[in-house]
């Protein structure tokens, strides 16, 4: 079976139908090019049927930052995570001026990215390393350069000490 451009697998019929003869048509997620009603529909009779767990179609992205937002959406993590407040919580570890602006400065780049739940995420997988004792890097490439991963603790290296541009991080 071939993959689109996100890495999704595309089905055709005769490949759903051999899923199907062969009882392997479980939690298969089909992308689609079609008008919504006829979708609206399909998913209706589905649900009818129920079927949910069985068979589901998904919009066919147009853009990548299409794609990211909807798998964003969709990331298995605790809602104490999902609710966190990611300003608050990297405000409070800022100890100087210079480290707010910092703050400041990134935080606008990530929300205008919309890469607030992935901040979100990275708190919880940092978390999750350090309550299993699971060693991970010091950090590298360009990561080292944002200040609020710093902060998170995705990796060691002080961006401020260092003088290392945040743009870099942005490439």
């Amino acid at each position: 079976m071939e993959t689109d451009f996100f890495g999704c697998m595309m089905y055709t019929e005769n490949n759903l139908i051999d899923l199907a003869y062969t009882n392997k048509l479980k939690n298969i997620s089909v992308n689609y090019n079609h008008n919504n009603q006829l979708i609206n529909q399909f998913n209706k009779h589905i649900d009818e049927l129920g079927l949910t767990e069985v068979f589901n179609l998904k919009k066919n992205y147009k853009t990548l930052e299409e794609f990211d937002l909807s798998q964003q959406s969709i990331w298995l993590m605790p809602d104490q995570y999902k609710n966190l407040d990611i300003a608050e919580l990297i405000k409070n570890k800022c100890s100087t001026q210079q480290e707010l602006e910092r703050f400041y400065f990134e935080f606008e780049k990530f929300k205008k990215a919309n890469l607030i739940s992935l901040l979100q995420y990275l708190v919880f997988l940092v978390e999750i390393l350090r309550s299993n004792n699971i060693i991970w890097g010091v950090g590298r490439g360009s990561s080292v350069a944002s200040f609020i991963l710093y902060k998170i603790g995705v990796h060691k290296i002080d961006p401020l000490k260092y003088h290392l541009d945040f743009t870099d991080f942005l490439k």
